[in-house]
């Protein structure tokens, strides 16, 4: 599998990036993967993934940076760790971040599971 960064907006219009994979098999269902602090890293990706291989369509919100912030090549890297909290903070730990989760979880067709 093969997952591809998708554009998506909440229901206020605001925009957000988010990481996409299909399916390999037949679709068992939506899984939204929600990350930590560190964003779409290469492990969210690759997780992602193989949900995927096991029949899952998945779809990984970017929670806190811009639409089109780039994402992380690392998994940590902590000489960011105070701009990423700094993020965390003014998304009210969680609470800013519920329209991105809602709106990755519209994009995809029931039934839909959420996992952090």
């Amino acid at each position: 599998m093969i997952g591809t960064r998708i554009a998506l907006c909440d229901r206020d219009g605001g925009p957000l990036s988010a990481w996409h994979v299909k399916p390999g098999e037949a679709r068992r269902g939506g899984l939204v993967v929600l990350h930590a602090i560190w964003g779409i890293t290469p492990h969210i990706r690759e997780f992602s993934e193989s949900l995927a291989e096991h029949g899952y369509e998945v779809i990984a919100p970017n929670l806190l940076d811009s639409a089109d912030a780039p994402w992380p090549e690392l998994n940590t890297e902590p000489a960011i760790l105070d701009q990423r909290m700094a993020l965390g903070e003014q998304a009210g730990w969680g609470a800013a971040c519920v329209p991105r989760v809602q709106a990755a979880i519209d994009a995809l067709e029931g039934p839909v599971f959420v996992m952090s």
